[in-house]
């Protein structure tokens, strides 16, 4: 991603324009909500756990201390399918859509509300395909799943979002179909669950120790048929992978959002179970639409919207890289004031942080935040977060 830089720097780019200048203050943003919220640096990853802790309150912890588990496998395993499901399910989300929690019976919205909507499905056992077992996720479950079933669970009123319950029952359909399809990677005791990833991982480290790169590169070829829209070779999908044209660079430009994010949400389930992760610097920088927003709140990027191409991936494909090198530039620069060594402040860290700084910019600048989701995701995809 280095060369994208580059390009912009010498104004190849054709939708984007880059101050690198500006970058210092939005370290500064990140830096102030890391020593707001954890000034002894024990931040956590951005992960899926951080929207079931929301409102201050750990649902995994009650969830778990009510089942228990009879082994750190049988703990991976319940928590890797809770974490892939919600990582999966959690995508575009309607403006005005919320769910209302049971614990705190407080509204919210967003990829936050779907997580706690999903957590409370499979607390039921909607997901289950064992009566005696709620807590657990099935591909056989997940695809026989009807639409109906899913709009009650999110409480949904399907005249006021139309063909949202529609568009996520068949994502969770295909996320089933993904598990189902690869018995080698997800099954174990004759049953498909996508937990059975992160056992199998866990069983093959003897030493005790995870490499996140790894566990990457089988989440984002293991899930790969869940993100369609994107490049493909022949009948294969490639994931969140796109096709570029000159001077772009190579070819096929992988971003691999959606991996990015389920690798992220599986570390925590590995360290509960008593295993070490490392390597987190080999883990692709974000692309989305909210981290492009922060930078463009602060100045360091623009959108030189009367040049937009006629082809939209290629801007898409601009955009989204362009936030994904200056992200990791940002890593760096948040590090560096907060005296922090890679070691105590990893990635996966600074993107909670970043993560904090750049939610409530897209709060506050809706629409702004649709025109720059209307550039990155020009098809629509359902499963990037975010879109127009």
């Amino acid at each position: 991603m280095g060369q994208v830089l580059q390009d912009a720097n010498l104004a190849q780019l054709r939708t984007i324009q880059v101050d690198m200048q500006a970058l210092d203050s939005v370290a500064e943003a990140v830096v102030a909500q890391v020593r707001r919220y954890y000034p002894d640096l024990q931040v956590p990853p951005a992960s899926v756990w951080r929207w079931l802790e929301t409102g201050g309150i750990d649902r995994w912890a009650v969830l778990a201390d009510y089942r228990g588990f009879s082994s750190p496998q049988d703990l991976l395993r319940v928590a890797g399918d809770l974490a892939l499901l919600v990582s999966a399910a959690a995508s575009q989300v309607p403006a005005g859509w919320v769910f209302e929690d049971g614990y705190t019976e407080h509204l919210f919205g967003g990829r936050a509300g779907v997580a706690l909507a999903v957590l409370n499905m499979m607390r039921s056992g909607s997901f289950s395909a064992d009566p005696a077992d709620p807590l657990r996720v099935d591909a056989h479950a997940l695809i026989r799943l009807d639409v109906e079933e899913v709009a009650s669970g999110l409480r949904l009123d399907h005249d006021v979002f139309p063909g949202w319950a529609e568009a996520l029952t068949a994502h969770l359909h295909r996320f089933g179909e993904a598990v189902g399809m690869r018995p080698d990677v997800f099954e174990a005791d004759e049953a498909a669950r996508p937990g059975n990833l992160l056992v199998q991982i866990g069983n093959r480290n003897a030493r005790g120790e995870i490499a996140i790169d790894e566990v990457f590169a089988r989440v984002a070829e293991s899930f790969a048929p869940l993100w369609p829209g994107g490049a493909g070779v022949g009948d294969i999908i490639l994931g969140d992978v796109w096709r570029a044209d000159q001077p772009l660079g190579p070819a096929m430009i992988p971003f691999h959002l959606p991996a990015l994010e389920m690798t992220n949400s599986l570390i925590e389930p590995f360290a509960w179970s008593g295993l070490n992760v490392s390597g987190f610097s080999e883990l692709p920088a974000p692309s989305d639409a909210a981290h492009a927003l922060l930078l463009q709140d602060h100045g360091v990027i623009r959108v030189i919207s009367d040049q937009v191409p006629p082809d939209p991936v290629t801007g898409m494909i601009e955009v989204r890289m362009v936030t994904s090198s200056l992200w990791s530039r940002l890593a760096d620069r948040v590090r560096e004031k907060l005296a922090a060594p890679e070691e105590v402040l990893p990635n996966a860290c600074v993107l909670e942080g970043s993560r904090m700084a750049a939610v409530p910019v897209a709060q506050e600048n809706p629409e702004g935040f649709q025109k720059l989701a209307k550039i990155m995701n020009p098809g629509s995809v359902f499963w990037l977060p975010f879109g127009a």
